[in-house]
């Protein structure tokens, strides 16, 4: 299903409207500062690595920006979690989109890991997370770790 099918009317001209606002330099496309920027205006504390999980997860280029067709994407996944609003579904998502699967399996490879950590020049080293939480010392990044990692990057007092 396309977003555009999944989105009513006046859900498709929020998102016309929150583009424009998101997109702070005109440029057609949202980076991360702009996404951080533009929430944390409107009261959504976010880090920088909530940002690169929403992005990542949308992101279908890996140019490090959104264009309008992503930003939608973005938010009809959104909305969907928003139904399905129940345990890990972020972390779960974000995990798959590194490579793991939906039943929570498989791992996310450290390749992987840092060229997205690169791509949305993130301030942090894909071999210190390797390093901090890979505790099979495997080298990759299973759910168990992976989560770990996400809990600590959205909570770190």
């Amino acid at each position: 299903m396309s977003a555009l099918s999944a989105l009513t009317r006046e859900e498709l001209q929020k998102c016309q409207e929150a583009f424009r606002q998101f997109d702070i330099d005109h440029s057609g496309s949202i980076d991360t500062a702009e996404l951080r920027d533009t929430l944390n205006v409107m009261g959504h504390h976010v880090t920088e690595e909530e940002c690169f999980l929403m992005m990542s997860q949308v992101d279908e280029n890996l140019n490090g920006t959104l264009d309008f067709q992503e930003f939608l994407d973005m938010f009809v996944q959104m909305k969907k979690l928003e139904l399905q609003r129940g345990g890990d579904a972020d972390t779960l998502q974000a995990f798959m989109v590194l490579g793991g699967n939906e039943d929570k399996t498989g791992q996310v490879a450290i390749s992987r890991l840092a060229s997205v950590i690169e791509i949305f020049d993130l301030n942090v080293k894909a071999s210190d997370i390797i390093e901090q939480y890979d505790t099979d010392r495997s080298g990759l990044i299973d759910y168990t770790e992976f989560k770990a990692w996400i809990g600590n990057a959205a909570d770190p007092s």
